[in-house]
């Protein structure tokens, strides 16, 4: 139930009695391996559900990077990484985001409400990725332009789960 509230109820603290089977056998039912992966399993779907959404929407998003790469690379070498970017990121952020609104977060806000702040998430995301990965590909040129994309992408994964699932998508 605290899951699926996620914020939109206020909780309130209630003061019960503990009764105990007997007065001098005092057993809790609570099995703490067996009973923990119950509760982790909970936890652990949307943020499962959301590694899947981020997996797929990362896909899409490195086959169109590698494909404008080249395509950009003659026409703007100096930029060519951050328009290849910016194009990938704006189709695999609409994928992603209609995943994450329907499937992963199961959000019953107003797409207007929760697109909005997604998509300025995405946006700050995009700007973050095409600097970082601009950046990186200049300071460590023995790397592909693929490798350095996944390596900043990555961080950046672990830092929108948090914001999404706590601002974006009640």
């Amino acid at each position: 139930m605290l899951v699926e509230s996620r914020g939109r109820v206020e909780i309130e603290e209630v003061r019960i009695e503990t009764v105990y089977d007997s007065k001098t056998k005092h057993k809790t039912h609570f099995d703490p391996v067996k009973d923990s992966i119950r509760i982790y399993k909970i936890f652990g779907s949307i943020f499962f559900k959301f590694m899947l959404s981020s997996f797929s929407s990362s896909i899409l998003d490195i086959l169109l990077f590698s494909f404008f790469c080249p395509v950009f690379k003659t026409v703007i070498p100096l930029w060519y990484a951050t328009a290849a970017t910016v194009l990938a990121r704006v189709v695999s952020a609409l994928y992603n985001y209609l995943l994450n609104y329907k499937l992963v977060f199961k959000s019953s806000e107003k797409h207007s409400q929760s697109a909005a702040k997604y998509f300025a998430l995405a946006f700050v995301q995009m700007c973050m990725s095409a600097l970082l990965v601009t950046a990186g590909i200049s300071i460590f040129p023995v790397f592909e332009e693929i490798t350095v994309k996944i390596a900043v992408d990555i961080v950046l994964f672990f830092i929108s789960y948090k914001i999404q699932n706590s601002y974006i998508f009640k």
